[in-house]
């Protein structure tokens, strides 16, 4: 641990280059860019399609769909 937290500091330092991949499957990431509105040359962005796990570990492949578009009339009780 304490090895970590040397080589961590000498990061923070920026003594030692460190490249940090991200790997987001819902996109709710956010990286600002100090260069902005330009290209950010230390900044690369890769942009996929999620796989049947990824969708499986996030609900996505339960979901029901059908007719989502269709409102159902609630009536309500009168005795409440």
């Amino acid at each position: 641990m304490e090895k970590f937290l040397e080589q961590f500091d000498e990061i923070l330092a920026l003594k030692r280059c460190v490249t940090l991949v991200l790997d987001d499957p819902t996109g709710n990431s956010y990286i600002q860019s100090l260069n902005a509105p330009l290209e950010d040359p230390n900044l690369r962005k890769e942009f996929y399609i999620r796989t049947f796990e990824q969708n499986d570990e996030l609900g996505l492949n339960d979901m029901k769909v059908d007719n989502y578009g269709d409102l159902e009339t609630v009536k309500e009780d009168p005795g409440e």
